[in-house]
């Protein structure tokens, strides 16, 4: 799968620009500011309909104007040719409209479907070294994209949780108030639990896999496992109703699917305590390789977006990085570089005969 075409109009400093891309390399270099991270918000607004920068609709929207349009050609081996549309007018109580091949896309999760991207920009390595949180939302857009069920269990979950942190918050706990929110919980936990365990134990091998491929001495002593969130020694609902004067002290849910972590160590440590900084943020890039295999794995072939990635890595780990991505075999765009013909990824953009893209105040220049 790969992003052909992309339109963009009125997103961040882009007024409007038409780029056709390679269906495997391609690399946006220009100075700070210029617009080379807004390219790759556009296409991650594309296929989600949010941005991986900010939670705000209207800093998306270029200055001046209400609204904006993206669109996009995709071509995927099994169902051909796809045109995906977007307009978002942040003041308008419509929201965001979308369209596949003309025709509307009724839900967000529909859109994700068709076109996975993994992002790794800053914010992503927190993974390793920030809260929980980070690890099940990397863990969830896995399994969002290889178990269809997944998304429509998680936000009845999710609803089920705000009920019962609310009758927790106010001290309600009688068994006739609670005891159905338990009941709840509990089953939509058990079966989100499963999935997260699949699609953990399917990513832990294609990450194993890679740390005895790579002969890195650090990379061999990171050990992953996958934390629920409770005992599953014990039913959830057993759990639950066990804990209730605990969790209305909290005010919220101790236990549960909301709970759930990817511990990640070194030997009985916490990663972050003992690996440097780029070592971590290899780590983060091959986590997130991994997870894109396992979409492979299942027919489903994404994209990755790396943002300024290689001013993080040392020489070793940018070629790890580099042989793993030619190995993935996906379309993949890269913003920082500034002297392509030098290092591990210049040697990944000679083999590959790139795209590449020069920005310069939000317009963009094919070289």
């Amino acid at each position: 799968m790969a992003l052909d075409e992309l339109r963009i109009h009125h997103f961040r400093n882009i007024e409007h620009q038409k780029l056709q891309f390679s269906p495997r390399l391609n690399l946006i270099h220009g100075d700070n500011g210029s617009g080379k991270t807004s390219l790759l918000e556009a296409v991650y607004y594309l296929a989600t309909a949010r941005s991986f920068r900010s939670s705000n609709h209207r800093r998306v929207v270029q200055e001046g104007h209400a609204s904006l349009t993206l669109f996009g050609s995709v071509s995927d081996p099994v169902r051909g040719s796809i045109r995906l549309g977007l307009e978002r007018e942040p003041g308008n109580k419509r929201g965001v409209r979308l369209q596949r091949n003309g025709e509307s896309i009724r839900s967000i999760a529909a859109l994700a479907r068709l076109l996975p991207v993994s992002v790794i920009e800053p914010g992503t390595f927190e993974l390793v070294a920030g809260g929980p949180g980070n690890r099940r939302r990397f863990l969830d857009w896995l399994v969002f994209h290889v178990e269809h069920w997944f998304s429509g269990v998680w936000q009845e979950a999710q609803r089920a949780l705000k009920q019962r942190n609310h009758l927790l918050r106010h001290g309600i706990i009688d068994a006739a108030s609670i005891g159905p929110w338990n009941a709840r919980v509990a089953d939509l936990g058990e079966r989100l639990n499963q999935g997260r365990e699949e699609g953990f134990r399917r990513f832990r091998d294609e990450f194993e896999a890679m740390q005895k491929r790579s002969g890195t001495g650090w990379l061999a002593t990171v050990s992953l496992v996958f934390s629920p969130g409770w005992d599953t020694e014990k039913r959830l609902d057993a759990v639950l109703a066990g804990n209730l004067e605990a969790e209305a002290r909290a005010g919220f849910s101790l236990y549960g699917p909301n709970r759930a972590d990817i511990r990640i160590r070194v030997g009985k440590q916490p990663a972050s305590e003992v690996l440097s900084r780029g070592q971590q943020r290899s780590l983060v890039v091959l986590m997130k390789v991994a997870q894109m295999r396992v979409l492979q794995s299942v027919g489903c072939q994404g994209i990755c977006l790396l943002d300024d990635i290689h001013a993080e890595l040392d020489a070793d780990n940018q070629a790890l990085l580099a042989s793993e991505l030619l190995a993935l075999n996906t379309q993949v765009f890269l913003t920082g570089i500034k002297t392509p013909d030098a290092g591990a990824l210049g040697n990944l953009m000679r083999e590959h005969e790139p795209s590449m893209f020069h920005v310069e105040h939000g317009r963009f220049t094919e070289q």
